[in-house]
């Protein structure tokens, strides 16, 4: 729990619509780190549960390059982008990780990439833990 959030990693690899598909049935989402405190709170969550890498709400998938939170739409901040990401290096490149040993993002294929992933809900409303 961090401030009125609630969260659960999951340290199995799975793709990125998996994770997405696995939070909203534990009425939940992938999570979305607003601040760099809650940025590094998750990547410390993360390391913690024993991953190295967990899927986050990040994806540019509507629009290349434009990088938004999936459940809002929203734009996010580039701040906490690894430098040179995002890169597209595993094109497509369209959804986004963070790695828990130095708390930055980084783009990955949503299909074929497996990773670990951090769902999110807020107050009374989670299933997260029951």
């Amino acid at each position: 729990r961090h401030d009125d959030k609630c969260y659960q990693v999951h340290k199995e690899g799975y793709n990125w619509f998996f994770a997405k598909k696995a939070c909203e049935y534990i009425d939940s989402k992938l999570a979305e780190a607003s601040t760099d405190e809650e940025n590094q709170y998750l990547a410390n969550l993360i390391y913690s549960q024993g991953a190295t890498t967990a899927w986050v709400g990040l994806t540019d998938m509507e629009h290349e390059g434009q990088w938004v939170w999936v459940s809002t739409l929203r734009n996010v901040s580039t701040t906490r982008w690894a430098t040179g990401e995002p890169n597209d290096r595993h094109h497509p490149g369209d959804c986004g990780m963070l790695h828990a040993t130095n708390g930055q993002w980084y783009d990955d294929h949503c299909d074929s990439s497996k990773h670990a992933f951090v769902c999110e809900t807020t107050g009374a409303n989670s299933q997260i833990g029951k």
